[in-house]
């Protein structure tokens, strides 16, 4: 079965350009999103001034997956939106971090924390440390 056919199509609800991320997040869900494992690349990401992943825009889109997750009947679905949305908040962890946003970094890291539960000691120790650099205002 296509992926399509199973998860639709891109929410065009969503407005603020996190309709991709959402996609993502219920082909993983659907169970069919799958690593190859290689080492080749797969997929180009082309990035200019006018695409480049914005944090503030990030942060509100993991949000709202998560709310839109959170109320699901099957716990698997929930404890797997909560998993995705944990490595999404940790990613704009490390951008409010890089950008000397110390504040919202350190909630952002403790969010990746509290959300990604399951994900294994080194993504908590990572996310642990950040929060700890981002507190002490350190730069990485």
């Amino acid at each position: 079965m296509a992926v399509f056919e199973r998860v639709g199509l891109l929410d065009e609800s969503i407005k603020d350009g996190t309709d991709d991320y959402e996609f993502v997040v219920r082909v993983a869900l659907a169970g069919m999103l799958k690593w190859s494992g290689s080492r080749r690349p797969v997929t180009v990401r082309h990035e200019h001034g006018g695409n480049f992943t914005n944090p503030d825009r990030m942060y509100r889109g993991a949000v709202r997956v998560l709310g839109k997750y959170w109320e699901h009947g099957d716990f698997s679905v929930r404890r797997a939106a909560r998993d995705r949305v944990g490595w999404q908040l940790f990613r704009v962890a490390r951008a409010w971090h890089r950008a000397e946003r110390w504040h919202e970094s350190v909630r952002a890291y403790r969010g990746a924390l509290s959300y990604a539960g399951k994900m294994g000691p080194v993504f908590g120790s990572k996310a642990l440390l950040g929060a700890v650099l981002a507190r002490l205002r350190v730069r990485v």
